[in-house]
């Protein structure tokens, strides 16, 4: 799994003798051993799997903005706005609304 491929990563970088900042890479195999089951029991690899879960999220999230944002401009590009409609059905600019003819039915006129 993902998340086992990272926790095993985490341990490869942890004991790795190539570089001077692999804090356990000194340590017996069997000690190794230990503190990935510690890991694993106190929750590293749960900590890894939110992590990864969180940058999968993240990344669709940043796929779906995206989306968004295409299907909102070929909207705006295809629909006309309330002011359009007002000025070219109505002939009323925009501030001049009481002057439109009664084709219009509001809430407060039905029924009557």
């Amino acid at each position: 799994s993902d998340v086992r491929r990272q926790l095993d990563a985490f341990l490869a970088d942890a004991t790795s003798s190539n570089t001077h900042s692999g804090p356990l890479r000194d340590w017996p195999r069997h000690i190794l051993q230990y503190v990935e089951l510690v890991l694993v029991a106190r929750g590293g690899a749960k900590a890894l799997s939110v992590r990864a879960e969180t940058e999968r999220y993240a990344r669709k999230l940043r796929e779906t903005s995206a989306r968004f944002d295409e299907a909102l401009r070929a909207l705006r590009e295809r629909v006309r706005s309330v002011e359009d409609v007002l000025r070219d059905e109505c002939g009323v600019a925009l501030g001049d609304v009481g002057s439109c003819p009664r084709r219009f039915v509001s809430r407060d006129d039905v029924g009557e």
